[in-house]
């Protein structure tokens, strides 16, 4: 029996839509869509969401309410992540995003991290001993572990490329930002469950990793498929360091993989994921495309 669910993400950068038809445990995507909405923007320093950045998540959830209905959804999930975990007026954001007929669960970050382990078993089955996940968000770095295809920790650290733009980063970045915006990181890093852990594997997932990936891999214009499953080595952190950092974010959105919000806080994801690498001392990771939407979509197909 077929069936048509909708999977949509409310995460602290962006806004995103997978419709996928579910047939005999098979998944088929019909339709995805992504928008940077910076729903966390500014969220730092007064851990309010501004009213502009719920208008933008407003007007692109609402698009998406459109596309639903043409695609016939018999079933809507939704979920909310960093932001609205941590937003004193999560409450008035809920209530419009309700109002236009979506009903987000705000997910903590372990749970975040177990939808993320569901994708990666389903679209890496061979190679999850002793690995390494990571999905740098916007607020958040989720860490799932995996040892012999079992999931055996999970960790959220509060660490994500816009919460660390908007603390760290100026405009043009200089050395300063950079070296209290590592040594934060790893001290965060050190405080975790990466503290010791040596892994033979790393996957990444999320916005950050993808459009590393894009950028190093020269995938103009960005085709989800060329980089599900691509490669970031070791070496590709110098390369990425030199277009991305000590530079502006205007001539960071020169690079025609980045609109403004993202390039204006790739720099901080980039950190994250070099002092990862460095840290556990891998030299290459592996990228997964599909992210927490389709974690979500998997976690009610199999349970």
């Amino acid at each position: 029996m077929k069936k048509i669910i909708a999977s949509i993400d409310i995460g602290t950068n962006t806004v995103s839509l997978l419709i996928a038809e579910i047939s005999q445990s098979k998944i088929s995507q019909l339709f995805h869509s992504e928008h940077i909405t910076a729903l966390g923007e500014g969220l730092s320093s007064n851990n309010y969401i501004k009213t502009e950045s719920i208008n933008r998540s407003i007007k692109h959830l609402f698009e998406f309410k459109k596309i639903i209905k043409k695609y016939n959804v018999q079933k809507e999930l939704c979920v909310a992540t960093s932001a609205l975990r941590q937003a004193k007026n999560k409450i008035s954001v809920i209530n419009k995003i309700k109002s236009i007929g979506f009903f987000p669960l705000i997910i903590s970050g372990k749970e975040e991290a177990q939808y993320i382990g569901n994708i990666i078993k389903y679209e890496f089955p061979n190679i999850i001993n002793n690995t390494l996940i990571i999905d740098i968000g916007g607020g958040s770095t989720e860490l799932i572990y995996f040892y012999k295809s079992k999931i055996k920790l999970i960790q959220s650290i509060e660490i994500g490329s816009v919460t660390l733009f908007e603390k760290f980063f100026s405009d043009p970045i200089n050395k300063t930002n950079i070296n209290e915006c590592v040594k934060h990181i790893n001290y965060k890093l050190n405080n975790s469950i990466l503290s010791g852990l040596k892994c033979s594997n790393i996957i990444g997932v999320g916005g950050t990793i993808t459009s590393l990936s894009a950028l190093f891999n020269n995938v103009f214009p960005y085709n989800p498929k060329k980089v599900h499953k691509s490669i970031l080595p070791i070496n590709s952190i110098n390369y990425l360091s030199n277009q991305l950092l000590n530079n502006t974010i205007e001539e960071r959105t020169n690079i025609s993989l980045f609109e403004y919000r993202r390039a204006r806080v790739i720099p901080a994801g980039l950190l994250i994921f070099s002092q990862i690498m460095t840290l556990n001392g891998l030299k290459k990771l592996l990228v997964c495309e599909k992210g927490l939407r389709w974690g979500v979509l998997l976690e009610d197909l199999f349970n």
